[in-house]
């Protein structure tokens, strides 16, 4: 009884704080508290301390189905730590909500050489493409990721600044798989941009192996930066600008206005769609 009173005393306070979503800009009453990262990308749902925020209904369950995608192939990515259950369990429920986010075998040759240099995978001498197949990530699971690095940087925008995201704020996100293998020199660029780093703990059993990130902020351009590592293989490197600075950063313009993780959802579809048509 004494945790469980603790635990709605906390929310309690936690929506005090913050009477209206910090997820969709204010536009809705706090009704829920949203776990960001969700408690789904941890192993055994060993969470960190203190990564809960005040959300909307909407905001908080209305994606939950992508955030089962993103979890999933985190999980896939951990092949030291992989948990069968629960492994199997994300299949099911992937299949069942969103199959096409499911992986694909890459088939075609050209494809796979691409993406083994890309990643550094040689095959040995007299064997086939065919006998080592590199999974393919699909458009729906790129969106599960996106989704995932705005909700999460929005989360930590509050609770690095002390301040929800302004509804008229502007989110790019970027994420790739094994940046810092297949891409080091990017990646050592983007750390440097972020040089404070935090790194997270349940119950003081450390979780950075799951989750950490790094971040900045300029308040003369308005801008927020912050890279996210969940998992052992996914960076997230995402800008938000809340334009409060005096400054704005040029081609702001090129940046989505965020309003709510369903319409950036739908926005970042059809971008990556376009792409893919390019």
């Amino acid at each position: 009884m004494g945790e469980a009173k603790r635990k709605r005393d906390r929310h309690s306070e936690i929506l005090r704080a913050d009477p209206f979503c910090v997820f969709c800009g204010g536009r809705r009453a706090a009704t829920t508290i949203d776990h960001q990262p969700p408690k789904i990308f941890f192993r055994g749902k060993r969470h960190p301390d203190d990564f809960e925020f005040a959300a909307c209904a909407d905001c908080n369950h209305g994606v939950s189905d992508l955030e089962q995608v993103t979890a999933l192939w985190i999980n896939l990515s951990g092949q030291g730590h992989l948990d069968a259950e629960g492994l199997h369990k994300k299949i099911a429920g992937v299949y069942n909500n969103n199959r096409d986010a499911l992986p694909s075998k890459m088939d075609d040759r050209a494809a796979w050489r691409n993406a083994a240099k890309k990643f550094g995978v040689q095959l040995p001498l007299g064997a086939d493409f065919s006998d080592f197949p590199i999974v393919r990530l699909p458009t729906e699971a790129k969106v599960a990721f996106l989704l995932s690095g705005a909700k999460i940087a929005i989360a930590l925008y509050r609770k690095q600044l002390g301040r929800p995201f302004p509804r008229d704020g502007r989110v790019d996100v970027r994420f790739d798989a094994n940046i810092r293998h297949a891409w080091p020199d990017r990646a050592n660029e983007l750390s440097k941009l972020t040089p404070f780093i935090s790194t997270t703990s349940f119950q003081r059993e450390d979780l950075s192996s799951q989750f950490a990130y790094r971040w900045s902020y300029t308040e003369e351009l308005s801008t927020f930066l912050v890279m996210i590592q969940l998992g052992s293989a996914y960076l997230q490197y995402c800008c938000l600008i809340d334009g409060l600075g005096p400054q704005a950063p040029d081609a702001v313009e090129r940046i989505p206005i965020w309003r709510d993780p369903a319409t950036f959802c739908s926005e970042a579809r059809q971008r990556l769609l376009a792409e893919q048509a390019v």
